[in-house]
């Protein structure tokens, strides 16, 4: 049986960066995303856009939790 892989990030990451200054952050966020550069390409893409557009340190975790819950790996997907 196949195991899942987590996606870029996980909830421990969304709450480690509540705390964070946006610099250090999106930092953070984008060393999660590059250390999976066997990702599909458009979704590398898609999050990296997402942690450089942020706002504030909550808008970040919001779009940090949204890639967590879209993953397969939670069962969670919209059909």
């Amino acid at each position: 049986m196949k195991v899942q892989e987590t996606g870029f990030f996980t909830m421990d990451d969304v709450r480690a960066i509540e705390k964070m200054n946006l610099t250090a952050a999106k930092e953070f966020a984008l060393s999660k995303i590059n250390a999976m550069p066997n990702a599909r390409r458009e979704n590398l893409v898609k999050a990296t856009n997402a942690v450089n557009r942020a706002k504030n340190v909550p808008a970040l975790m919001f779009s940090m939790t949204n890639f967590v819950l879209a993953h397969p790996s939670e069962n969670l997907k919209v059909i």
